[in-house]
Formats: structure tokens, C-alpha cells, sequence
């Protein structure tokens, strides 16, 4: 199963670029939460990049991103809705890991748009599922195998096995979804931005559906 490298992102804060246009200002606490919870995962990803691999907490980092996701899918709704406004095009840096495993090279870019932060998180999160159904499926060992292990024991692997594959389809859909739904969201965002700004791989459709395929065969063997 393949290893994705997860990348880093810079620090931002929602409350330098998002006014709460609400009579009662309702979303005057959610705003700086989601500068929390995104900045939580910036310092586990930064963490993350000094750990080897086998003490790396994909579980939390999960975690984290489902804290997160639903918090800045909410800022996006808000401002369709006009209960927040941006006073800035806001920019997120990302260092782009497909770069590197793709073209040997790791830039951190500066990505316009709020739909972009959304792509690289949930790409992110789908990064750190496989990561997570990789290092469950190697902490069950060939246990297929072993004719001498309890039925019990079979069992209970079994179903750490289909763990680890729900996170490969939870993975593959994340990816579907960036893709089809996503991408083409922010692609409309930069239409209206300025020119010249040059799409990394994680913004390509053909190379996020690309994923979602690979996910599948990586899962079918698992399934056998």
C-alpha cells in the first residue's frame, strides 16, 4: 500500500479577512474557532514531518480534520448565504506533496480561495485515511497465514481488515468528491481572481480522479 506524505500548511486566521454580517453576531465565536481547529492540524502536519513513521498518529490527524471540515464548509455556506462577508481574498499556503511525489519537488504555494483550502483539506484527511488503513493493515501482519491462530483471534483481525477498507472507500469518495464537486467550484472562484496563478497537481481533476482509482486497486486485494 502507498505512503502518502502529508503536507504543511502556513498559519492563517479567519478573523483577518471574515466579518459577521449577522444582527446578532452569532457567528462571532465560530469565525475564530475555525482559525483554532485549522491550526491545530497545522501543528500536528508540522509535527508530523519530524516523527517517523511508525509513531505518526494518522488517527488523530483524522480526527482533526473532521473537526475542522464541517467548520469551514460552514464559512463557505455563510458567505453564499450573506451572514459573512470577506473583507479580503484570503490566501492558503500549502506545500504541494504530489509535487514531490510526482516531479521531485515540494513548493509551498500561496492558493487563493476558500474552495482551495477545502480541497486540500479533505485531501489531506483522505491522505491520512490510507495512511491509516496502511499502518492498520501491516499491524495485523500476514495473519492469513498463520494456521495456528485462534479463531477468535481470526475474527478479530477480520474485522480490523474491513476497518482498514472502509478507510480506503471513505478515502476514494473524498476524492470523487474534490474532483467532481470541489475543484470545479474553485476553478470558477479563479476565473473571477486574478491571472497567472499556476495549478498545482492537488487542483487537477485528472490527477484527483486519478487517486480515487488508485485507492480502489490498492483496496481490492483487501477484499479477496
Amino acid at each position: 500500500m502507498f505512503l502518502y506524505e502529508l503536507p504543511t500548511s502556513g498559519a492563517i486566521s479567519f478573523s483577518d479577512f471574515c466579518s459577521d454580517l449577522t444582527a446578532n453576531k452569532r457567528h462571532v465565536v465560530n469565525i475564530p474557532a475555525a482559525t483554532q481547529a485549522r491550526a491545530n492540524i497545522r501543528a500536528v502536519l508540522k509535527d508530523s514531518k519530524r516523527t517517523e513513521h511508525g509513531r505518526k498518529d494518522f488517527l488523530q490527524l483524522v480526527k482533526l480534520f473532521e473537526e475542522y471540515i464541517p467548520q469551514l464548509r460552514g464559512i463557505i455556506e455563510c458567505l453564499a448565504h450573506d451572514e459573512i462577508a470577506l473583507r479580503s481574498d484570503p490566501l492558503f499556503s500549502w506545500r504541494t506533496t504530489l509535487s514531490a511525489n510526482i516531479f521531485h519537488s515540494s513548493p509551498r504555494l500561496s492558493i487563493p480561495g476558500l474552495q482551495a483550502d477545502l480541497a486540500f483539506s479533505l485531501l489531506t484527511y483522505a491522505f491520512a485515511l490510507s495512511n491509516l488503513a496502511r499502518s492498520t493493515v501491516i499491524s495485523l501482519g500476514r495473519y492469513e497465514y498463520d494456521r495456528a491462530i485462534s479463531e477468535s483471534d481470526r475474527k478479530a483481525k477480520d474485522d480490523q481488515l474491513n476497518v482498514a477498507v472502509d478507510f480506503l472507500c471513505r478515502a476514494s469518495g473524498i476524492y470523487t468528491y474534490v474532483a467532481d464537486t470541489v475543484i470545479p467550484e474553485w476553478e470558477n472562484q479563479v476565473k473571477r481572481g486574478p491571472t497567472g496563478f499556476e495549478q498545482p497537481p492537488e487542483l487537477s481533476r485528472e490527477v484527483v480522479n486519478a487517486l480515487a482509482k488508485y485507492v480502489i486497486c490498492d483496496m481490492s486485494p483487501k477484499m479477496d
